[in-house]
């Protein structure tokens, strides 16, 4: 993928995350969606909802004008410092706007608007990108060496805060949790996408079209469609034939985060017990092997796994939690933790996590887990986090290199859904 093509990607991704928002907020004014919260949630009032729906229109029209003209337009330098020093104000001023309306230290309503704040960041974003497109090779080297720098260390913290801190702003507004979990989510999906293609860890881990189609599929079918389908089989189950959640197994009272913090805990280690076994016994391993197919990382192939195991995960980090009535904000928060860390774990950013790989089952661990090398992928068992991993000895990180090839031994091993389905019976991983 050229240059342009991927500034026009990002510019365009952004440019529909707007546009995602002007429609949430008039479907939410017009009563159109019942599920989307209220108006009041979407903007400050500071200008009267029709001006503003005209203004919105308008930048979305001149933005999309800008990306179809991407390649017509020649570099300013001038403007393009202008706008990139805009950027990074109006972006450290929401940051701002977002920290004082989380923390309630303001009673003024233009702080404490959790939809709209996120999205003045997207086009702050989109502003810096458009700068660095058009300020030459001079400004855009020294805004892409910004971003590296400050990406490596501060990307995977910074965003895994917003991201819980958005849910749990949204869920404090009463809208409904899976509203508050999916947009953070799609966010800093968006956020790490855009990383991959600024700050890649490995430029040759890109992935071209097919695997984007054929890791998207995996990602509706494994990892949407059969959990809902699962959630639901298992509510209506609990709902007439168990009476758990009164039963005190649970801790109800305590607060959604520290309940999320022991569901993370407890669904982990489960996890961490059946990760293990699937790298030690044949079929389980014959299951797995679907996720480890990808001979390169990138945020979208998170979702590859083969639906039986996904089944099988499912009855270990969802299913007990739903019989023993965990609450839906606890869930959703979890899922918000589990998402956002799987896009990033999988991710081709190159990031620094520090202290934190003795915490969290973060990218510089998981690479080791997705070698070609047996002695180096049996380790980092961790879903969520690692604490696990070094309690039981399989913790690997090794300081002095990086990891190597990654995938399955077997060169012939299927790539596309409908194959990897039926592979466990047909294709040996192990074969050479």
């Amino acid at each position: 993928m050229s240059r342009i093509a991927k500034t026009r990607f990002v510019l365009t991704l952004l440019t529909l995350l707007l546009l995602g928002r002007v429609a949430g907020q008039f479907m939410a004014r017009g009563g159109v969606a019942s599920w989307l919260p209220p108006d009041a949630l979407w903007h400050a009032d500071l200008l009267p909802y029709g001006y503003l729906l005209i203004v919105q229109l308008v930048m979305l029209a001149v933005m999309a004008v800008a990306i179809w003209r991407l390649d017509h337009i020649r570099p300013r330098p001038a403007l393009a410092a202008f706008m990139a020093s805009t950027a990074l104000v109006y972006g450290l001023v929401m940051i701002g706007r977002g920290v004082v309306g989380f923390l309630d230290l303001s009673a003024a309503a233009w702080f404490d608007a959790p939809i709209s704040t996120p999205f003045h960041l997207v086009l702050a974003g989109w502003l810096l990108i458009f700068a660095e497109h058009i300020g030459g090779d001079g400004l855009r080297w020294r805004i892409r060496r910004g971003v590296r720098a400050t990406t490596r260390i501060a990307a995977y913290p910074v965003i895994m805060i917003v991201c819980w801190a958005l849910f749990f702003w949204l869920l404090r507004h009463g809208t409904t949790p899976k509203f508050a979990a999916y947009l953070p989510v799609v966010l800093g999906a968006s956020a790490i996408l855009m990383l991959e293609l600024a700050a890649p860890y490995r430029r040759s881990w890109l992935p071209d079209r097919r695997e984007v189609i054929q890791d998207g599929l995996f990602l509706v079918v494994v990892q949407i469609a059969l959990p809902a389908l699962i959630t639901l089989a298992v509510v209506e189950f609990a709902a007439g034939r168990l009476a758990v959640s009164e039963s005190g197994l649970w801790p109800h009272h305590w607060p959604i985060a520290v309940q999320a913090c022991l569901m993370l805990l407890t669904g982990d280690l489960l996890r961490y017990w059946l990760h293990r076994a699937s790298h030690g016994w044949r079929w389980l391993w014959r299951l797995h092997a679907v996720h480890h197919s990808p001979d390169d990382l990138y945020f979208l192939n998170v979702g590859r796994f083969h639906p039986l195991e996904k089944c099988l995960q499912f009855a270990l980090d969802a299913a007990p939690f739903l019989l023993l009535g965990v609450g839906p904000e606890v869930i959703t928060a979890y899922f918000v933790f589990y998402a956002v860390n799987g896009f990033f774990q999988h991710s081709n950013v190159d990031v620094r996590l520090g202290w934190l790989n003795w915490i969290v089952s973060g990218p510089e661990l998981h690479r080791w887990h997705h070698s070609r090398k047996i002695k180096e992928s049996d380790r980092n068992f961790g879903n969520n986090l690692i604490v696990w991993d070094v309690l039981f000895g399989t913790r690997f990180l090794p300081a002095e290199r990086e990891v190597d090839v990654l995938g399955l031994k077997n060169p012939n091993y299927p790539k596309d859904f409908i194959a990897q389905t039926l592979a466990p019976i047909t294709a040996d991983p192990n074969q050479t």
